[in-house]
């Protein structure tokens, strides 16, 4: 995995409950109770200059992409954001739906998202403008749901991405922590966040790796083995979060 220092990285908040310390009582706030929950993505149109213009074009990956046909080396596809030519924006798979080449952003020369491997090419929603071979059949890219706030704030649900993390208050040799377990995946990237009230701004922690190390860690990197974490426990209530980290691939 590439150094961290060699990536630009944004939250993904894949999650579908927060981990909450209350006093000696723990809970933990459900936002979606299904079993396999949606991961939610929110990104400032502000930090992106690509999506400042119609037919602008990003794309933010979990894993890293390897082989001559390109592939993430994991089973979570980079998601693609377009700018319309109305100011309507475009959240697509870019998973081809001719051989699962990954698909890159929009191509103002071709006027098309053109996958390299075959050469089927999509419009800027991730419909079908011409498949592999000329076939005129081939499915449209997926398109994830979102909505923008009409100011600065765009955001994306991805289907069964959410996870759910568990936690509980513990007294180690180090002090007063707080343990958080939290699946995770292939080839990926965790931070963790904190904010002692809900109505409060979250803010990025470091954790340690052992209930007595040192919490010095801002983010791990995971190979889809569950992995268990302790902060800091610094007042009487708050609550902790789990994100993915995303990696600028456009």
């Amino acid at each position: 995995m590439d150094p961290l220092s060699r990536r630009r990285f944004i939250k993904f908040i894949a999650f579908s409950s927060a981990c909450s310390l209350a006093g000696k009582s723990l809970f933990v706030l459900e936002a979606n109770a299904e079993p396999t929950p949606d991961g939610v993505l929110k990104i400032k149109l502000s930090d992106w200059p690509a999506l400042q213009s119609p037919r602008g074009s990003i794309q933010l990956g979990i894993h890293p992409i390897g082989g001559w046909e390109p592939l993430p080396e994991g089973f979570v596809y980079p998601v693609t954001i377009n700018r319309g030519e109305e100011g309507e924006f475009y959240a697509i798979d870019s998973e081809c739906t001719h051989n699962s080449c990954i698909v890159p952003t929009w191509d103002s020369d071709f006027l098309s998202m053109k996958c390299p491997c075959h050469f089927s090419e999509y419009a800027l929603d991730g419909g079908l403008i011409i498949g592999a071979e000329g076939n005129p059949d081939q499915a449209s890219l997926r398109q994830y749901p979102s909505s923008f706030d009409g100011d600065d704030t765009l955001t994306i649900k991805i289907p069964a991405l959410g996870f759910k993390t568990t936690g509980r208050p513990v007294t180690t040799n180090a002090g007063n922590r707080f343990r958080i377990d939290f699946p995770t995946l292939p080839e990926s990237q965790y931070a963790f966040s904190y904010r002692p009230a809900v109505t409060m701004p979250w803010t990025d922690i470091e954790v340690a790796l052992t209930p007595d190390g040192p919490i010095n860690n801002s983010f791990i990197a995971a190979d889809g083995i569950p992995q268990t974490v302790y902060a800091a426990r610094t007042g009487p209530t708050g609550f902790y979060s789990v994100s993915i980290l995303l990696v600028d691939r456009t």
